[in-house]
């Protein structure tokens, strides 16, 4: 599966950070062997995706960029976005109960929707969801933008 621009950012602001905390490390103990060096880089990497992590999974779903890849499963139950706030609204599904994941309308540039994205030369996106963000009831008014279809999935 081909990394998202954020991963890709990510990854490159990990080895920057590694690279430069490796060296300051190396410095400061007056190493100058390259094996050193190499073992404070992957100690540092180690230690960023760590942090990166844990922002990451603090963050709001809202304020994480959803990008909708994967196919809709043939189970489940497909609702739009009103129906499921309406449903959590009502106390219809709680955090017991189970939990979903977004679904939105596929990026064009995503190599398995190209072919069915071009019908008759109309552009048409098919639905796809993404499993990285796990949606539950507590946090229905904390959908990522582009959402317009919760999948749920029942415990």
């Amino acid at each position: 599966m081909k990394p998202t621009k954020l991963q890709e950012f990510n990854e490159k602001r990990i080895g920057r950070m590694a690279k430069n905390c490796a060296e300051m490390l190396c410095r400061l103990h007056g190493k100058n062997n390259v094996g050193d060096y190499n073992i404070a880089e992957e100690i540092f990497i180690h230690f960023a995706k760590d942090v990166l992590k844990s922002i990451w999974d603090e963050l709001p779903n809202r304020e994480k960029t959803a990008t909708f890849s994967v196919e809709l499963p043939d189970y489940g139950d497909l609702m739009t976005v009103r129906r499921f706030k309406a449903a959590c609204e009502s106390g219809s599904f709680v955090d017991y109960d189970g939990s979903g994941h977004p679904v939105g309308r596929a990026s064009i540039d995503h190599a398995s929707c190209l072919d069915m994205a071009i019908r008759n030369g109309v552009v048409k996106r098919t639905l796809r969801m993404d499993q990285s963000i796990t949606i539950r009831p507590s946090e229905y008014d904390d959908l990522p933008k582009g959402t317009t279809h919760i999948v749920w999935f029942n415990r």
